[in-house]
Parts: structure tokens; sequence; C-alpha cells
């Protein structure tokens, strides 16, 4: 499977008003806020949010694999997170967890301005690629979220101090 000549950019959570305009025409990104591991996110979530039904994960791991070994999905080049401090504790561990621990700098956390989803664009750190998806999510019904930052607020500090480009 070939991957695009742009770099992909999945945008997680609230898309800041008046992006668009503000990255007009001349950019080399492609912005998309469909993301290809969405349906293992939630199921992941639902599960260890307890009300999950059982069998859930394994079903959207399975079809999120098949597509991707038929070339249909491709992880994104980065994945940027705005409004972390709405998310709550298990989706965040999943970015800034499971995501986060197989490419680093491939999650970005962002505030809500568009200029700063701009600045933070242009600003994206080259790093290892994805393992392959199939290795990623291998065992994924067994990494339970990491729950000790107790609430939001915390969280929205010590991601974007951890996890800026370039750092």
């Amino acid at each position: 499977m070939q991957r695009s000549a742009a770099t992909v950019v999945v945008l997680v959570g609230a898309v800041p008003e008046g992006l668009r305009a503000v990255l007009g025409t001349h950019t080399t990104y492609v912005l998309d806020d469909g993301d290809p591991l969405g349906a293992v996110a939630d199921a992941w979530v639902r599960r260890f949010d307890e009300d999950g039904p059982v069998g859930e994960l394994e079903v959207a791991v399975t079809g999120t694999v098949q597509r991707w070994r038929a070339g249909t999905i491709e992880l994104p080049d980065y994945y940027l997170v705005t409004g972390v401090e709405d998310l709550g504790p298990t989706r965040r561990h999943w970015y800034f967890g499971v995501l986060h621990d197989a490419a680093p700098r491939r999650i970005v956390p962002v505030g809500p301005d568009p200029r700063r989803v701009l600045e933070t664009l242009e600003a994206l750190p080259p790093g290892p690629w994805w393992p392959p998806l199939d290795r990623l999510l291998d065992g994924i019904d067994q990494r339970v979220p990491d729950v000790a930052v107790p609430n939001a607020t915390s969280a929205a500090a010590v991601a974007p101090r951890l996890l800026t480009p370039g750092g």
C-alpha cells in the first residue's frame, strides 16, 4: 500500500471554529475528522468504562485489521487532539497512553485556537512510523487504561507539557 504524499492529520475532539479559513488553500496537510481507529477506540473505552457489550472490542479490532490488510484504511501521519480537558480519563488514555506508546511523536495535544492548530501543523516533529496495525492492536483487550490522572484539568496540564511538538 502506498501512503499519501500529503501529511494526513486526524483531528480528534472539537474542531476549532474557523480552522479551515485559517488554513486557506496553501497547505500540504489533509485534515480529517474520520479516525480509522475510531471503532476500536470507542469499543475500548466502552469496555473499560464497563458498559460495552461482550465481544464488541474484538469485533471492532477484527474489522479494522481486515480493512487495513485490504488497503482501505491507513493510519494518519498525526493525531491532533483538541479539547484534551474534555476527554474522559479512559479516552485520554487511548490517545496519550495506548497510541502515544506506539508512536509518541504522532499524538499531539493542541488548544482550540485555529491559529494554534496551524502553528502546531507547521511544527510537527518527524518520528518513527506506526507499528503495523495488527501488531499495534494485538492484545488491546488486555491493555487496561491508566486512571492515575484524577481529573481532566490535571490531564490537560500534563499532556501539553509532555507531548509538545519538537519535545
